[in-house]
């Protein structure tokens, strides 16, 4: 995450112990009973979770910008590429992906791409929702800038 190692060293932070996980269900137990300080992840489940179990977690700092998730598409196929694209572009044009977004994401996103990502030039790994990446949480002991 570049983004994170930029600020770390702008704050003069430092990352500390680095733990990884099978799945999210144990670190968030292990967040909750104070084993890890923060957990890193996209700004979708960290919500859900919040909502679950707002006693307990809240989102802190973002500690990068924006990623996207995306559905690949064969090459062979610039048709399904345009259908794609336009049914996107009408969602958005239209209102209609902010109020799915805020429906099963409980918030909109205002800054998703309007052209896909092709392979070959500079590559996100990702393409259309927008996920911020967050640390959780600031305010239940966890140190992290």
């Amino acid at each position: 995450m570049p983004e994170l190692e930029v600020m770390l060293e702008e704050s003069g932070g430092e990352l500390g112990d680095v733990m990884e996980y099978e799945a999210y269900p144990e670190i968030y137990a292990d967040l909750a009973n104070g084993r890890v300080d923060y957990v890193i992840n996209s700004i979708v489940p960290v919500n859900d979770l919040i909502r679950e179990r707002p006693d307990v977690f809240e989102a802190g700092q973002a500690v990068s910008g924006p990623g996207y998730v995306a559905w690949p598409m064969p090459k062979d196929s610039p048709e399904l590429l345009t259908y794609i694209t336009d049914f996107m572009s009408h969602l958005r044009d239209s209102g209609r992906l902010a109020e799915l977004q805020e429906k099963w994401f409980g918030e909109s996103f205002d800054d998703p791409p309007t052209t896909p990502y092709h392979l070959g030039g500079r590559v996100p790994r990702n393409g259309w929702y927008v996920s911020h990446h967050l640390r959780l949480p600031p305010s239940l002991g966890g140190n992290f800038l």
